[in-house]
């Protein structure tokens, strides 16, 4: 199917099937056997109907149920949410997500290659950004039509992969995370790969 083609009540239902089919042929198998089985098909579905992933595809059919709703909607749509600029207080994050498993695998030298390349773009924006963002818009209600905030910062301030890793490499250098020896860990350079490596 196509994008113009999705249903998101049909998608819903679809999904809830796959669930009971698979759930049917697990026949005592664990639960991460099921979960697997259905990320299979949850990939292989978004990728047939134009979706880079299923992330990019929930998100989607979640707007799409809300736009059926009312036509006097205003979405909201952030890129990568990290830490505040400033509030409550700067670096500062509920819960770890997102870029942070990558920064401390780094950081803690678990991490030493990442697919992708140097010079690609990442859009990151503080959450205290976001949740301004959020209450202007509240603040200011759509028109008769739906309105689409976009919370970017590639336009105006552009990141790199390779500048992230050079920040966060200069950082963790200044203030090393120390390891279960107690002793400093000291982190080396990034090296960006290939996916098919």
């Amino acid at each position: 199917p196509g994008l113009a083609d999705i249903d998101p009540a049909a998608v819903l239902a679809t999904a809830s099937g796959w669930r009971a089919e698979v759930e049917a042929r697990a026949d005592g198998k664990h639960p991460r056997w099921v979960e697997e089985r259905l990320s299979e098909r949850g990939r292989a579905f978004a990728g047939a109907a134009g979706w880079p992933d299923t992330y990019s595809m929930t998100k989607a059919i979640g707007e799409m149920l809300l736009l059926r709703e009312s036509t006097k909607t205003t979405i909201v749509r952030p890129s990568i949410v990290e830490s505040a600029l400033r509030q409550p207080r700067p670096g500062w994050l509920e819960g770890f997500k997102v870029a942070d498993p990558l920064i401390i695998a780094y950081a803690s030298r678990g991490l030493t290659h990442l697919p992708g390349r140097a010079d690609n773009p990442i859009d990151l924006v503080p959450v205290d950004c976001v949740a301004n963002a959020c209450v202007d818009a509240a603040a200011h209600p759509a028109p008769e039509r739906t309105r689409v905030i976009s919370v970017t910062s590639s336009a105006r301030n552009p990141l790199t992969l390779g500048e992230l890793a050079g920040h966060t490499r200069a950082y963790f250098r200044r203030h090393p995370l120390v390891g279960r020896d107690g002793r400093e860990i000291r982190i080396g350079e990034l090296r960006f790969t290939s996916r098919a490596r």
